[in-house]
């Protein structure tokens, strides 16, 4: 699955040219560090967000390690969110 979303990236940024080159730095930065197994950008229309896929064990771990080199090599603070996979979608009634 990371390297799906390593490739989804790449198919984005060369074949339909949607990306920014922060994010792409961004999905550079998030695929060096340990434990994250692949990253791509969501909705680079609008400036955008990085996803990656990364072992739950090295989450937090890795989440400040991607803060850290974000601002380290930009000077510009990170936000990053840890979201956890729930189950499958349903229709609810209120």
């Amino acid at each position: 699955a990371g390297q799906l979303l390593d490739q989804s990236h790449a198919s984005l940024r060369d074949d339909y040219e949607v990306f920014s080159a922060p994010l792409d730095a961004l999905a550079d930065t998030m695929r060096s560090v340990e434990g994250v197994w692949g990253a791509r950008l969501c909705g680079a229309g609008f400036g955008g967000c990085c996803v990656a896929l990364v072992k739950a064990s090295e989450a937090e771990r890795a989440a400040r390690a991607i803060d850290n080199a974000w601002k380290a090599s930009n000077d510009h603070d990170a936000k990053t969110i840890i979201a956890v996979p729930a189950g499958p979608a349903r229709a609810l009634s209120f």
